[in-house]
């Protein structure tokens, strides 16, 4: 099970080493706007279901985690597109890719954080 947040130290080498496709999908909300459910939806939709594993960040990886828990950012997944997912702000995500943001009332993810 991945337990981490991330390792502040490790954010850095993780952004660097990314090479962005145009290809690739970066879902880049605020935290907790949908994260997750656009995860799991982009997996399914392009797996056609796919299940097989323990946390959806080993098949859409965390760009802020990945160091920690050795995942190649540019190595091959299980589908195509290529789908990440990330949490930097705008001025520090990896340009070059497609990107999907979803927004919600910021009350509710203001309770939902608490």
């Amino acid at each position: 099970m991945m337990s981490k947040i991330f390792v502040p130290e490790e954010v850095g080498s993780a952004i660097t080493s990314y090479h962005p496709h145009p290809t690739n999908i970066i879902i880049s909300p605020y935290g907790k706007c949908g994260t997750t459910l656009l995860q799991q939806t982009f997996h399914t939709l392009r797996t056609g279901g796919d299940t097989d594993f323990d946390d959806i960040s080993r098949v859409v990886p965390w760009i802020e985690q990945v160091a920690m828990h050795d995942i190649d950012l540019n190595g091959a997944q299980r589908a195509k597109p290529r789908g990440l997912k990330s949490h930097l702000s705008y001025s520090n995500v990896p340009k070059g890719a497609k990107y999907v943001v979803s927004f919600r009332d910021p009350k509710d993810a203001f309770v939902s954080t608490f």
